[in-house]
């Protein structure tokens, strides 16, 4: 049988799987990817206390896993030794840049999902607070101050009236929400 021949052959369904499996398990190395996990059940739930490093190692197994799942489905386009070449040549060529494509994937995915909520950002003064400083803006405005002038003064006034600094700008925004704390 000369070469020619042989390129032509068909191959076999497991013949085929074992080729590229090979290439695959060097890609999954090449990812830092237990390849044991490849042949567990993944899913995603709520996590038990998992290390952020251990959910992201599954999370990588578990898209490897559908990338294989993508292959199997591709198998029965691989006819010839010569088809089987040339997939199991194209597959050693994009290892290399297989950890860019990871991240950059990773990273599209993971800019699709919603952030955490969380109480979002503590406020610099509680509401009895934001009260006080509320009256005494209200008192510069009543005495011909701009509202702005009033804020930089009130600043001045906060270490002694409050025993803590606030900006002119953070009481900008109290001011702009002091229907919340002017009740009269």
């Amino acid at each position: 049988m000369n070469a020619k021949n042989l390129s032509l052959e068909i191959v076999s369904d497991k013949e085929k799987r074992s080729a590229i499996n090979a290439v695959l398990r060097k890609l999954t190395a090449r990812l830092g990817v237990d390849p044991d996990l490849l042949g567990t059940k993944i899913s995603f739930g709520i996590s038990g206390g998992m290390s952020p490093e251990r959910e992201h190692e599954l999370a990588k197994a578990k898209g490897l896993q559908l990338a294989f799942q993508s292959i199997e489905e591709f198998l029965p386009n691989i006819r010839t030794r010569n088809d089987l070449d040339e997939i199991v040549q194209a597959f050693s060529k994009s290892i290399e840049q297989a950890p860019t494509i990871a991240r950059t994937t990773i990273d599209q995915i993971k800019a699709q999902i919603p952030r955490r909520g969380g109480p979002g950002r503590i406020p610099k003064l509680d509401p009895r607070e934001s009260t006080v400083v509320c009256e005494e803006i209200l008192k510069l405005v009543g005495r011909k101050y701009k509202v702005k002038d009033a804020c930089v003064e009130v600043s001045k006034m906060c270490p002694d009236l409050l025993q803590k600094t606030v900006g002119p700008r953070t009481l900008q925004n109290i001011w702009l929400k002091r229907d919340q704390f002017l009740s009269e």
